[in-house]
């Protein structure tokens, strides 16, 4: 466009807000899920590498070990359903809260109850369905909070929260373990999930 005199008249159009490195990447909001991701994983992945503490204390077969494992593995993955299901139904928030939650407390609880063998399958069971609430919510949850252009930068963050939390809870869990018990363990390590 421009005026009578053929001068061109300055761009009115709003420009987009400059951002920050940190803002470019989600910001607050991307990291909080990082940091409720990682959480969750530092609980959940920490099971693996105390499972010989587990064993030896409970005086577990091998098959037996494997079982606990293994019944948290498929519970979790196969109630993601279920989670995406009840998410639709209940909101992502309280999809992500009822599944952060619930992984938090049962964590502590099979350090607080220092449970028999089949109350530690069960409480596995229970966290296995209880954890698949969150990333069916989680991810649908920052994918509706950030526009198209910071979208997939803030799951990438997301998603390297979770295996900081893989990586971590056996790090600071076997020492946890090794010093004062696995029991204890399970129970400092739960803050995280409680507080997220």
């Amino acid at each position: 466009m421009s005026n009578n005199a053929g001068k061109p008249l300055p761009d009115s159009s709003p420009k987009p807000p400059k951002r920050s490195l940190f803002q470019q990447w989600g910001g607050g909001q991307a990291f909080f899920f990082a940091y409720t991701h990682g959480a969750h994983d530092l609980s959940t992945g920490m099971l693996v590498a105390l499972l010989l503490f587990i064993r030896q204390d409970l005086g577990l077969s091998y098959l037996q070990a494997a079982v606990l494992t293994g019944a948290y593995a498929l519970t979790s993955g196969f109630s993601q359903v279920f989670g995406g299901w009840v998410g639709d139904r209940i909101g992502r928030k309280n999809s992500i809260a009822l599944g952060i939650g619930g992984v938090g407390v049962c964590i502590f609880a099979i350090g607080a109850l220092h449970p028999h063998y089949y109350v530690l399958l069960g409480i596995l069971i229970l966290q296995g369905v209880l954890a698949g609430f969150y990333h069916p919510s989680a991810v649908p949850a920052l994918t509706s909070h950030f526009e198209l252009d910071r979208r997939g930068k803030a799951i990438s963050i997301h998603m390297v929260g979770g295996s900081l939390g893989f990586l971590l809870g056996p790090l600071i869990g076997a020492p946890i373990a090794e010093r004062i018990g696995w029991q204890y363990a399970f129970m400092i390590l739960s803050i995280p999930a409680l507080a997220a």
